[in-house]
């Protein structure tokens, strides 16, 4: 059975600042908890991944897969289907809007499905290891900026969606 997450944040930055990190998956080893490794296998005309296989240690098993990502027109958002690999499935998608003073509402629905034999509390901690908690969303967590405004306004993305956890202020330009 597949775990599935859904939810919208805001984040002070626009939809094109956002698209960029997304599509930027070599770095995501460098801020992505337990993935190791993800590496680009296919691009589209513009440079961005259209197949991505990734390499993840979780505490329960290790995990390798690769995804399909589909870009919507104008950095309106993405999508990404399974393509193979030790899950049975996960797919996912981000919505971008663009809002007022450089603000994006993310959008996001993620699904995914182990294919292994583990109890149920187990297999939904995998899964959200995996790709159930997404970045984006803790990205866009109402908190003081760190850079000293404490106004309020959605945060400022420090790093990138997807899979595993993020905290790097100032990946953004002020």
């Amino acid at each position: 059975m597949a775990e599935h997450a859904a939810g919208s944040t805001e984040i002070y930055a626009t939809p094109k600042e956002i698209m960029a990190v997304i599509a930027d998956f070599e770095a995501y080893p460098e801020w992505a908890g337990q993935l190791e490794e993800a590496k680009v296998l296919a691009k589209d005309r513009r440079g961005r991944g259209t197949q991505v296989a990734f390499k993840v240690n979780t505490p329960l098993f290790p995990a390798a897969y690769t995804l399909a990502y589909t870009y919507e027109p104008r950095d309106a958002g993405v999508s990404w289907t399974y393509v193979e690999g030790t899950l049975e499935d996960l797919s996912g998608s981000y919505v971008l809007e663009p809002l007022d003073e450089g603000t994006t509402r993310v959008t996001y629905d993620l699904s995914v499905a182990l294919n292994v034999p583990v109890p149920g509390l187990l297999k939904r901690q995998a899964a959200k290891q995996i790709g159930a908690d997404p970045a984006v969303h803790r990205q866009g967590r109402r908190r003081q900026d760190h850079r000293g405004g404490g106004d309020g306004r959605p945060c400022r993305l420090a790093r990138s969606p997807h899979p595993g956890h993020v905290h790097r202020p100032g990946a953004l330009p002020g």
